[in-house]
């Protein structure tokens, strides 16, 4: 019966899910983390 209950909730919740959006805002935010950029500019120079 969870099981049941937990694959219903999973897929009412990413029934509201804008996904596009929240691929911009994860993109948009890696672009602010100075982690995330120190990352990239260490993958660039070998």
């Amino acid at each position: 019966m969870d099981e049941e209950y937990a694959r219903k909730l999973h897929a009412e919740l990413n029934k509201y899910i804008d996904w596009d959006v929240a691929i911009d805002h994860v993109k948009l935010k890696a672009r602010e983390d100075p982690a995330v950029q120190r990352y990239q500019v260490m993958k660039r120079k070998p």
